[in-house]
């Protein structure tokens, strides 16, 4: 992908999570994700979690009752500010994905990429992404990663086919599966454009792999891909 491209779609993707914060606040407090709180009967007690995108910071409601060594961070500031209202007694941090410069210096025992990967363009990047938080792990850690299941639901048939006729056409060298759409805020009044990259299960697998990591479950439920990576 060049550079140009790169650069465009990564800010689109902070742009937008800038401009619809409150309602990405307000959206996600409704309820969790079944799944999570699945996956939150792995992490054992005292365990080193690192919430990779962490948004308002909500995954922490799966692990209620159970004491973790948390960090959060994201890229968006807006949304850590929310992140700290919500959860004021946990560490969240702004930091990019591409760069990690505010991490502690310190492994995880579990690596939470919830809905995250799926905004990063260029698979090459997305690889340095995961080897970089794969890098983040102790032996035997794990990476727990979900996308949207954009070609296994026919809700997202249409806009996917749009989207893709939009990039053939517009031949501004985006990769097969990156998707462009706008997003409408809840009361219809406002709009924010999206950038998403649609994974095939080929596709994730691969990733996987070229990070060094075992899969250890790949699976979909609702509109979701879930991933469980081990070092």
């Amino acid at each position: 992908m060049r550079k140009k491209t790169r650069e465009k779609l990564l800010n689109i993707v902070k742009q937008n999570y800038s401009e619809i914060a409150t309602d990405f606040d307000i959206s996600r407090k409704k309820y969790l994700w079944p799944e999570m709180e699945k996956f939150s009967e792995l992490v054992f007690e005292g365990a080193k979690i690192l919430d990779a995108g962490c948004g308002n910071g909500r995954l922490l409601e799966a692990f209620n009752g159970k004491k973790v060594d948390y960090n959060g961070f994201d890229l968006s500031p807006e949304l850590i500010s929310f992140a700290k209202e919500n959860y004021s007694e946990q560490e969240f941090f702004v930091d990019d994905l591409l760069k990690l410069e505010n991490l502690p210096e310190r492994k995880y025992d579990f690596i939470f990429l919830i809905a995250v990967i799926l905004h990063i363009p260029d698979r090459n990047l997305r690889a340095q992404v995961l080897r970089s938080l794969a890098d983040k792990l102790e032996v035997g850690g794990r990476i727990i990663l979900s996308v949207w299941d954009f070609y296994g639901q026919k809700r997202f048939d249409e806009l996917v086919r749009k989207s893709e006729t939009k990039r053939i056409f517009s031949f501004d060298g985006r990769e097969c599966g990156d998707l462009l759409f706008l997003w409408t805020s809840g009361d219809g009044k406002s709009k924010s454009q999206r950038y998403y990259h649609a994974f095939k299960d080929k596709e994730l697998k691969s990733l996987a792999k070229s990070a060094g990591l075992e899969m250890e479950e790949f699976y979909k439920s609702g509109k979701n891909i879930w991933l469980v990576l081990r070092k």
